[in-house]
Formats: structure tokens, sequence, C-alpha cells
């Protein structure tokens, strides 16, 4: 099966905050594959520390918006304490209500992706995001 081409406008680098290690690893190799450099993290206090050790640019945090010990929201008030300009991406399986009740949707800098999703799907999600960002400092 041949994958869609998604040119990226340039590198960029992704803290992925995933539980599941199956599901981390399989969305590593994904965005890898389109080119992303990945800073994978099984947890929201293990993606603080990589964010906090990390010395370069992190475009991009993609989270789980329900996560044990710490939820999405959660993740990204830490998270933009220690890099405001940060673009987020929240993913969950929950049904649009829970989502919606934790305000995740709509909130600036920030989009949702609906599991499941392929490879292609998140990095359309994820280069729609740097997209902002360049129009933005345009």
């Amino acid at each position: 099966m041949r994958l869609p081409v998604i040119p990226l406008s340039a590198a960029q680098t992704v803290l992925l905050v995933e539980d599941e290690e199956l599901v981390r690893d399989s969305l590593n190799a994904a965005l890898e594959l389109y080119g992303y450099t990945v800073l994978p993290a099984r947890s929201g206090a293990e993606a603080v520390q990589v964010c906090s050790q990390h010395s370069g640019p992190i475009h991009l945090l993609i989270t789980d918006v329900i996560m044990p010990s710490m939820s999405g929201p959660e993740l990204v008030n830490l998270i933009r304490a220690l890099r405001p300009e940060i673009k987020v991406l929240f993913m969950s399986g929950y049904p649009d209500d829970i989502v919606a009740q934790l305000g995740v949707v709509g909130s600036k800098g920030s989009s949702f992706i609906q599991k499941p999703f392929t490879g292609s799907q998140l990095a359309l999600k994820a280069k729609e995001l740097s997209e902002i960002t360049i129009a933005n400092h345009a």
C-alpha cells in the first residue's frame, strides 16, 4: 500500500504523549515516516521532564486527552508554562461529549483528532497546525 505524500514545510519536533506503548510506537513510526523528529513520552510527568531537558525547539505537543495521573489539558498547562508558543494536538477515543466537557476543542493553538486515525491523517493534522503557526508569523 502506498502512503500519500504530505510535504512538510520544515523539519519539526513533536512531543508525543501516549500511555499505551503499542499506540505510542505506532504513532512515533508514522510521524517519523512523514519527516518529524519525535520525542516520545509515556506519561504527563515524563513529557514535562522531556520538554524541560530538550534544548531545541518543540513545535507540537500531541497528547491523549485522558491518561492516568494527569489529563491532557493539565499537561498542556504545564508544557505551555515552559513553552508558551507550542501548538497542541489532542487525541482521544472517547466520545465527543466527554472530550468537549474537558474544554479541549477550539482552544487557541490547538486542534483535535478522534481515534482511531491513520498515520497519514495524523501527519496531515500536524501539518495543518504548523501552517497556522507559519501564517500567524508571516
